[in-house]
């Protein structure tokens, strides 16, 4: 949060990190009826200081099974729970 106050911007003491994160989705399309969907999430931390205990969550659409993940760093958990419809 940046305020002004009486024409000088003061940044408050508690921020103790400057973190951008953009999120990027992509999935394969069109995908054939019961066909395999591959869904690419790719975050960026574009700030200046290191993103730390980042977590995504990302619920697939009702009927999507999981099969794997590969992350390129840092680690992927999947919990299968029902997608409400």
């Amino acid at each position: 949060m940046i305020g002004m106050l009486r024409d000088t911007w003061w940044w408050p003491w508690w921020v103790s990190s400057l973190i951008d994160l953009v999120i990027v989705k992509d999935a394969t399309s069109p995908t054939p009826l019961n066909g395999i969907v591959h869904y690419t999430l790719t975050v960026t931390n574009k700030g200046p200081d290191t993103a730390t205990n980042v977590q995504l969550a990302d619920p697939a659409p009702a009927g999507i099974t999981y099969l794997t993940a590969n992350p390129s760093q840092g680690s992927c958990s999947v919990t299968l729970k029902q997608v409400p419809q």
